[in-house]
């Protein structure tokens, strides 16, 4: 499967559950990946972007033996994704 197929098959599955991906936060280094924003102030995130991304981080991550990633956060909130990240990649 191509890897355009791939992140069409993620956006069409993340678009399928009808939620609206965004964030209450906007910073500088944010705006590649905000396409608009919502009346309540909600900014909206570019899945074609984000998953883009998503898949090069991926592979990257992919060229190094589990035991040797770590996941790391300056922010509590992000907690819980990464212990979900470790669990699923066994790092």
């Amino acid at each position: 499967m191509s890897e355009q197929k791939e992140i069409s098959d993620m956006k069409k599955k993340v678009l399928a559950t009808g939620l609206r991906v965004g964030t209450n936060v906007k910073t500088k280094f944010m705006k590649p990946f905000i396409t608009d924003a919502s009346p309540e102030g909600l900014y909206m995130i570019n899945l074609d972007i984000t998953l883009d991304r998503i898949q090069t981080a991926a592979k990257f991550i992919n060229h190094f033996e589990s035991k040797k990633v770590i996941m790391c956060s300056g922010r509590k909130i992000v907690t819980r994704a990464i212990e979900k990240f470790c669990e699923l990649t066994n790092t």
